[in-house]
């Protein structure tokens, strides 16, 4: 079977995400996106569809109105020279992720090993139990709010999963499950329970999510420590997600 890696498809899942989990897409111009944030403790972002010398004014002009708090684009669709002018308006780079994309192929298996019954799947009563997980394990401010609030919108959307151990989460994953492509995001396992091959059963559940509900594809943004583990999975790298913030 053919495979196609295309920079754009992972980057899209991405942004639909930003869109229910933090707020609404409040205005679209030429070559960006600007998303309002409602609950999430992220600030107001530009994600950039594509910057060339058609784009650049609009794009520049957009945050110079809007002054997002982040601003987000995959290396491989905006030319290189777009750092400098972004220094040049008040930003400087917060972190790159890698773009990476999974091809479930019709003969997907789980295997025996990477099958727990440690593994649940998370309702809303335990759903702040899975956040404060999350949070403690990157570390980062608790996202309880935003998905809370996308649990209640899109359920259907989405599967959370947790790694449990005498009845306590201490490994946790999503898939979210719109488009052609579902994302995985949320992989965090707690500081004193890595190593023990916790993230990746929890991966590997996501993926056997991903094809039972008929998914052919599954994508993620994989943070340094992370990217290891996902291309010994399978996981295919196929673009550069940079994110600046306002100095």
């Amino acid at each position: 079977m053919e495979k196609i890696l295309l920079p754009e498809s992972s980057f899209s899942d991405l942004c639909q995400f930003i869109s229910d989990t933090e707020g609404k897409m409040v205005q679209t111009g030429k070559g960006y996106r600007f998303y309002n944030v409602e609950t999430s403790r992220w600030s107001n972002r530009f994600c950039l569809d594509k910057m060339d010398e058609d784009t650049v004014p609009y794009i520049i002009e957009g945050i110079r109105i809007h002054k997002p708090g982040l601003i987000s684009y995959t290396k491989e669709c905006v030319p290189e020279n777009v750092a400098g002018t972004l220094r040049e308006l008040g930003y400087e780079v917060r972190k790159e992720q890698t773009g990476m994309l999974f091809h479930i192929e019709e003969n997907f298996k789980i295997s025996e090993k990477d099958l727990s019954p440690n593994i649940e799947q998370i309702n809303a009563d335990r759903l702040k139990e899975w956040c404060d997980v999350t949070a403690e394990a990157f570390p980062k401010p608790s996202e309880y709010p935003a998905f809370r609030m996308l649990m209640e919108r899109h359920p259907e959307k989405l599967a959370f999963f947790g790694y449990v151990e005498q009845g306590k989460i201490i490994g946790t994953i999503m898939v979210y499950k719109k488009g052609p492509n579902p994302g995985i995001h949320e992989v965090a396992v707690l500081p004193d329970q890595r190593g023990k091959g916790i993230a990746r059963k929890l991966v590997m559940a996501a993926l056997e999510e991903c094809r039972m509900e008929g998914f052919r594809m599954a994508s993620l943004q994989a943070s340094e420590m992370g990217r290891g583990l996902y291309e010994h999975l399978g996981f295919e790298a196929v673009s550069t997600l940079v994110i600046w913030n306002q100095v």
